[in-house]
């Protein structure tokens, strides 16, 4: 998962609050406008990855995450520190096999609440990858996050993480990045690109590029 930073709640929703007598998220969604400013809020902020998988998404594939579920905490429904841009969690695949072990991030998730918090750092400094693409935590509440509730080490999703960090490992080799311009790669990877987008999956990039710096050291 990749740590992400709030930005100033947007326009289109705090005067939305501000202006109506009984504001609910149902409401707010009513007008088509009003619920496309704020997906392009939230995609602007996340660097059009989602949320939990860190797959790319844009307005087109993703749906608005309520971190602490509406059906329980229906006070929060319009809290933008509650809102999040989120993938289908290939819910939408024609070619999907039935079942929720094939369905993952907040389709996998509905109702249930998390521990792990995508606007805590510990999100990243408390998880690890492995070669396969699998993501893992150092404790086991976390764990059950990932693996029970947000499915993240889905068997696609793990091949998607292991050939996103492959790309760059091979040009590594072939391009014979020496330790010290490694720093370089971890900023491009840790940061927006020109569009504003992060490198889909790009935190299992930074991970391995910061194991071979302290490795090369």
């Amino acid at each position: 998962m990749k740590h992400i930073i709030k930005d100033v709640e947007p326009d289109v929703l705090t005067g939305y609050k501000l202006n109506s007598t009984n504001p609910s998220y149902i409401n707010f969604c009513k007008k088509s406008q009003r619920k496309l400013n704020l997906n392009d809020a939230l995609l602007d902020e996340q660097g059009y990855l989602c949320c939990y998988c860190m797959g790319e998404i844009n307005s087109e594939n993703m749906q608005i995450e309520h971190w602490k579920p509406q059906s329980k905490y229906p006070k929060l429904d319009l809290d933008y520190n509650n809102l999040f841009a989120c993938c289908e969690g290939n819910k939408h695949n024609p070619k999907r096999k039935k079942g929720s072990e094939n369905i993952h991030c907040d389709s996998k998730k509905s109702s249930l609440e998390l521990t792990i918090n995508p606007l805590n750092k510990d999100c990243e400094t408390e998880t690890s990858y492995f070669g396969d693409g699998t993501i893992n935590a150092k404790n086991s509440v976390y764990n059950k996050d990932i693996n029970d509730y947000l499915n993240l080490n889905y068997e696609n999703l793990k091949r998607n993480r292991k050939s996103a960090w492959i790309k760059v490992l091979s040009n590594l080799t072939k391009n014979r990045v020496k330790n010290n311009e490694i720093n370089k790669l971890i900023n491009v990877f840790s940061e927006k690109n020109k569009d504003g987008k992060y490198h889909p999956y790009c935190q299992i990039i930074v991970f391995f590029l910061k194991k071979r710096q302290v490795a090369g050291t």
